[in-house]
């Protein structure tokens, strides 16, 4: 399964590790700066949350099967 969270922040950084600790891959999309859930997850993209459209088209291209934030 692979989930895409938006955001990186400290309350992302929990659902990053419960989905790790499940054996789901996590792609995370937030700017870099202050993000804390980069270290856990699979793949990080340095993507703004506000940019909806780039996110969508990343989400296609991976086929995840869950949006989360």
């Amino acid at each position: 399964m692979k989930i895409a969270i938006i955001g990186a922040n400290e309350y992302q950084a929990k659902l990053i590790l419960k989905c790790r600790e499940n054996n789901i891959e996590t792609h995370v999309f937030a700017w870099e700066d202050g993000a804390v859930g980069k270290q856990y997850c699979d793949f990080f993209y340095d993507i703004s949350i506000t940019e909806k459209e780039k996110i969508l088209k990343k989400c296609i291209e991976i086929g995840v099967d869950a949006v989360l934030s």
